[in-house]
């Protein structure tokens, strides 16, 4: 799996629900991603789910 898939499944699991992202996919983090990186990934990941649902509760439209 690349690296953009080993990001992805896991943020879009750990995002849906609320039980985190299942050991699988954990797994592959792990492998991927040094204790720091992942620290930032978790970081990453909130900042664009905050703005996501700040943008939806507020019935934003995408400038495009």
């Amino acid at each position: 799996m690349d690296i953009n898939g080993v990001t992805l499944a896991p943020s879009s699991a750990a995002t849906g629900t609320p039980t985190g992202a299942p050991d699988e996919d954990w797994a592959l983090i792990e492998a991927a991603f040094t204790a720091e990186e992942r620290s930032w990934l978790s970081l990453a990941i909130s900042a664009i789910n905050l703005w996501n649902r700040l943008q939806v509760g507020f019935r934003a439209t995408h400038p495009a």
